[in-house]
């Protein structure tokens, strides 16, 4: 589930900016680059992203049949129309682009990820929206298991997506204007949020910022 997990690691203790800067850069090396060599390297990254937060494969990921479903499309794109290794390449990399994001929001407070996005001059209003939208992310993950029981017990047999669409749509739409009336109640202005989390760059931080620039100048010099 994409909620916070409290937990005392490196990936939990360290600073939200960097976080992003990681998973941005990070993102953009490995979709820039298509050797097997960037795709080994991606793995290994996310692995270690895993170990450093304390976090299972099985927690990012906890339902590895959709995860199998999302990366057997870009494996066999490739293994079709280009080659068996440009598959591997292409699910290797689409995993470890999926990890990423995914470690951020499980080792991430909310109120870090808008101190962070403050930081980088993102207007208070849609950092609100972007922090509000991963903290109802649960909310729609039990809604959506929810609707999928519903449907299956009155024979849903899975081949059309529009009988679990159409309800979903509708129990967020509600939430939507529920929450949107609550907010205009009480006055509520983006721009008057306090920013009670404290960002500091800790020397673990910087490291990591050198580390990521040792990629980019492998990015560039070699891959």
């Amino acid at each position: 589930m994409l909620t916070y997990l409290q937990r005392n690691s490196l990936g939990h203790s360290s600073d939200p900016r960097v976080k992003i800067i990681w998973v941005v850069v990070l993102m953009g090396i490995m979709f820039s680059t298509r050797t097997i060599e960037m795709a080994e390297l991606s793995l290994i990254i996310a692995l270690f992203a895993c170990v450093f937060s304390s976090v299972s494969f099985s927690e990012v990921f906890p339902k590895p049949r959709f995860l199998a479903f999302i990366l057997a499309m870009p494996f066999l794109f490739g293994y079709f129309f280009v080659s068996p290794q440009y598959g591997i390449i292409n699910s290797a990399i689409l995993l470890s682009a999926l990890t990423m994001p995914v470690l951020f929001i499980l080792t991430t407070e909310r109120k870090a990820i808008v101190a962070a996005l403050r930081f980088f001059k993102l207007p208070p209003s849609t950092a609100f929206s972007l922090a509000l939208s991963l903290h109802f992310l649960p909310v729609f993950e039990k809604k959506f298991d929810l609707v999928r029981v519903a449907q299956s017990s009155r024979g849903y047999s899975g081949k059309n997506p529009i009988p679990l669409a159409v309800p979903l749509m509708h129990s967020v739409l509600r939430k939507t204007k529920s929450l949107s009336t609550s907010l205009d109640a009480r006055a509520f202005d983006p721009d008057r949020i306090p920013m009670p989390y404290d960002l500091k760059m800790k020397t673990m931080d910087w490291f990591a910022l050198l580390v990521l620039g040792g990629l980019v100048l492998a990015r560039i010099y070699y891959f």
